[in-house]
């Protein structure tokens, strides 16, 4: 079912699987927050995948471009994750007004969506009862690594010990550092959030709330990863007893493989299904 939400800002387009109308009897939304800047589908509809084993429950997904990215309003030069978050608590009002029905709300981010999932589910106060938060290889800001190093970038390589290399204040530099000439090596994810403001949301206030909340939470994450491991770890130890870790084997950071993606998606499933605690769903 498609949607266009109209927002002071512009229109935010969006798509609800497994419903065709608002009338439809279903009782839990699932709300997709992509990640960086990528749009609804993903590059291998691994959303759209796990929609579809969803269908069998009474689980809707809600899928939305941010304005800005996709073919929602909006310029992307206006993106920030304080955009991101508005529009993602925008859509679910939208979803508890038209849809009555629906009473529980599931968070799902993927990559740098886990930011926006953390912060959409700390900030929101409505009427859904919030069943549970599930991550696919989880960034947040400041388990962003960067290289502290007099090298210039061209042609030259360094070492870091994990120490060095995740206790770094990068967030003074981002807001204080040019994008070019700097003599640093750093993630691509670092000069995107310097180029489009990321630098704008505190999520380390929206992981303490969250954190308070206990919700249940299942964290997927590619093994070795450098910038996901230190995020899990620390949600792991952080949610004490709330969250789980899944790791899969040799996968990089989309799970940009057939099985790698399969295995993602039917242990969400699998994960899902538990917190719905409802004999009547079949595998299919």
């Amino acid at each position: 079912m498609l949607l266009s939400i109209t927002t002071s800002q512009g229109n935010i387009q969006a798509i609800i699987d497994n419903m065709d109308s608002f009338n439809d009897i279903k009782d839990t939304i699932l709300v997709y927050c992509y990640g960086f800047n990528g749009e609804r589908s993903d590059r291998h509809r691994m959303a759209v995948k796990l929609s579809r084993q969803l269908k069998v429950t009474s689980i809707a997904v809600l899928r939305f471009d941010y304005l800005g990215l996709g073919i929602s309003d909006g310029d992307f030069v206006n993106v920030t994750l304080k955009t991101k978050l508005k529009d993602t608590l925008a859509v679910i009002r939208f979803i508890e007004r038209r849809i009555p029905q629906i009473s529980n709300i599931i968070f799902l981010g993927f990559s740098d969506g886990a930011s926006i999932a953390m912060a959409s589910l700390t900030e929101y106060a409505g009427r859904l009862n919030i069943l549970g938060l599930l991550l696919w290889s989880p960034v947040l800001q400041q388990d962003i690594p960067i290289i502290k190093t007099n090298m210039h970038l061209k042609g030259e390589n360094t070492k870091s010990n994990d120490s060095e290399l995740f206790s770094y204040n990068w967030d003074k530099e981002i807001r204080s550092r040019p994008v070019v000439n700097n003599k640093e090596i750093a993630f691509p994810v670092y000069g995107l959030w310097k180029n489009i403001k990321y630098s704008n949301l505190n999520d380390t206030r929206s992981i303490r709330t969250f954190i308070k909340r206990k919700v249940p939470t299942c964290i997927i994450c590619p093994e070795g990863d450098d910038l996901v491991v230190p995020t899990a770890r620390r949600l792991l130890r952080d949610l004490r007893g709330n969250a789980t870790i899944h790791h899969i084997l040799n996968s990089d950071h989309t799970f940009n493989h057939s099985d790698w993606e399969a295995e993602v998606r039917n242990h969400s499933y699998f994960w899902i299904r538990g917190l719905l605690d409802d004999s009547t769903i079949l595998d299919k």
